[in-house]
């Protein structure tokens, strides 16, 4: 994965290593410390599972795109609840790929902007709703 630093209005890549941990690396590198309140991969992963778990109705749509995002893991699953907790499990751990909802669920609890620039060349601007 790679992330443009744009905090300072200068553009670099800076590379991450895809190993399941790559898009919370990347969020930690773009959030001060002081905002995130640990530089752990581990302690942010855990915030925002939390935080996704405490305002479940609010992301259920990215959520449920997020399992339909990987049907071999839990198409087997029929019931919304069930499959939302079972994905919400494999969120909090170690290595495991997160997406969108966490990136939505970053810029509303650290209450930022956050841009996703595509090798294609579009950019997706997520603004923070302010939930808390």
């Amino acid at each position: 994965m790679e992330i443009v630093n744009t905090i300072d209005h200068s553009v670099g890549i800076i590379k991450i290593p895809s190993d399941g941990n790559c898009l919370v690396a990347s969020l930690a590198h773009q959030l001060d410390n002081s905002l995130t309140g640990s530089t752990s991969t581990y302690a942010l992963r855990q915030r925002l599972n939390n935080h996704l778990r405490t305002h479940i109705e609010t992301y259920s749509p990215y959520l449920q795109d997020a399992t339909l995002d990987q049907p071999h893991r839990y198409a087997h699953i029929k019931d919304w609840e069930r499959k939302t907790e079972a994905y919400l499990k494999d969120h909090a751990q170690n290595g495991f790929w997160l997406g969108l909802e966490t990136i939505i669920a970053a810029s509303d609890i650290f209450n930022v902007s956050s841009e996703i620039h595509h090798e294609q060349g579009r950019t997706d601007k997520i603004s923070s709703r302010v939930l808390l």
